[in-house]
C-alpha cells in the first residue's frame, strides 16, 4: 500500500505541472491556467464530495480515453484532467494514514520537477495506473457530499491558499516564456524545497500567533518586492524566499486543535477552495490586463486578509461563560 501511494503522489505531482506546461504547448496562457483550474476542481474529491468506488473507476477509465484521444486532439487532455485529478484524489484519500507527510510532499515536488515531459501518453499511462490502484484499494464507501462549516479559522486558511493559488501558476508560465519547460517545472520545484523545509525555522516557537504574523509579514513584503523587482533573476530568487514566509501555514492547523476546532471536513475543505478561488482570480486577472505580473498584487492582498483575520481573531475576547442556571425545588 505503500507503494501505491508514493507512485500516487509522484503522479499528482506530475499531472499539476504537466497539465499547465502541455497546454502552454499546445494552446496558449489562458488555456493553461484553466488546466490549472481544472486541476484543481478535481481536488474537490475527497472533500466535501466522496466519490464511490465504481465512479471513480469510471473518472480514471475516461481520462485514460480522453489521454489517448488528446494525441490526436490535443483538447481532449485539457478536459481529461478534472477527471484524472478527481480519481486521483480519491484513491489517495484511503491511503493518507499510511504514510508521513514529508515523504508525501517530497515525493509530488519530484512529480512537479517531472511535469515538464509530460504528453498525452504519459498521462494515459497514468490514468491506467490510477485504475490499477483504484481496483486494489479497500477504502472506499458511497458517494455522498459533506457541506463544511467555516469559522474564523478556516477563513484565514481559504485566504492563505488564495494568496498562493492566485500567483504560483503564473510564476511557472512566466518562467516557461523565459527558459522552458524545464525551467518552469525546475522553479516551481525550488519553490517547493524552500516551503516544506522552512518549518523547522520555527521548530523552537510556541506562539503559533506571532509565528503566523511574522511570516505572512514577510511573505507580504517578499511579494511586493517581486512584484517591483526589475529582472526576471531577482524575481526567481524573490519567489524562491516567499516560502519561508507561507510555511508558517502550520499554525492555523495548530491554532484549530488548540480551540478544539479542528475538523479534517472544514480544515481540508477551506483548502480546496482556497485552491480553486486563488486560480479563479489568476485567471482573471491575466484575462482582463494580460499581465500575469499583477498576480503577485492580489496574492499580496490576500496574504493580508490573513493576517488581519488573525489579529481579529486575537484581539476579540472569547465570549463569558453562560451562568449555571439552577433549579428550584
Amino acid at each position: 500500500m505503500i507503494l501505491m501511494f508514493s507512485l500516487l503522489n509522484l503522479i499528482s505531482g506530475f499531472l499539476e505541472t504537466g497539465a499547465v506546461i502541455f497546454a502552454l504547448r499546445s494552446f496558449d496562457v489562458k488555456t493553461a491556467l484553466l488546466a490549472a483550474l481544472l486541476y484543481q476542481a478535481g481536488n474537490l474529491t475527497p472533500y466535501p464530495v466522496r466519490l464511490s468506488k465504481a465512479i471513480t473507476l469510471g473518472l480514471s477509465a475516461a481520462a485514460a480515453l480522453l489521454m489517448t484521444a488528446a494525441m490526436a486532439a490535443p483538447l481532449c487532455g485539457i478536459l481529461a484532467v478534472p477527471f484524472l485529478s478527481a480519481a486521483l484524489q480519491s484513491v489517495r484519500a484511503g491511503m493518507k494514514s499510511e504514510a508521513g507527510k514529508i515523504r508525501k510532499r517530497v515525493l509530488r515536488m519530484a512529480g512537479f520537477l517531472l511535469g515538464f515531459c509530460f504528453t498525452p501518453a504519459a498521462g494515459a499511462v497514468c490514468a491506467a495506473i490510477v485504475a490499477c490502484c483504484i481496483r486494489r484499494s479497500e477504502a472506499f464507501g458511497r458517494t455522498e457530499a459533506k457541506l463544511p462549516a467555516f469559522g474564523a479559522l478556516q477563513a484565514v486558511m481559504i485566504f492563505h491558499q488564495m494568496h498562493y493559488f492566485s500567483y504560483c501558476y503564473a510564476v511557472m508560465i512566466l518562467a516557461f516564456h523565459f527558459g522552458g519547460a524545464a525551467l518552469a517545472a525546475g522553479l516551481f520545484f525550488a519553490g517547493w524545497l524552500t516551503y516544506v523545509f522552512a518549518p523547522f525555522l520555527y521548530k523552537n516557537g510556541k506562539n503559533n500567533v506571532r509565528m503566523f504574523l511574522f511570516g505572512h509579514t514577510l511573505l507580504t513584503a517578499l511579494l511586493l518586492a517581486l512584484y517591483l523587482a526589475p529582472s526576471p533573476p531577482a524575481k526567481a530568487v524573490l519567489w524562491l524566499l516567499t516560502g519561508l514566509g507561507g510555511t508558517t501555514e502550520f499554525c492555523i492547523g495548530r491554532l484549530e486543535r488548540q480551540e478544539g476546532a479542528f475538523s479534517k471536513l472544514n480544515h481540508d475543505c477551506a483548502e480546496n477552495f482556497g485552491h480553486i478561488l486563488g486560480v479563479a482570480v489568476c485567471l482573471a486577472v491575466y484575462a482582463l490586463t494580460g499581465d500575469l505580473y499583477l498576480t503577485v498584487l492580489p496574492a499580496a492582498a490576500f496574504a493580508l486578509c490573513a493576517m488581519a483575520l488573525i489579529l481579529i481573531l486575537t484581539l476579540t475576547p472569547a465570549p463569558a461563560p453562560a451562568p449555571e442556571r439552577r433549579g428550584t425545588k
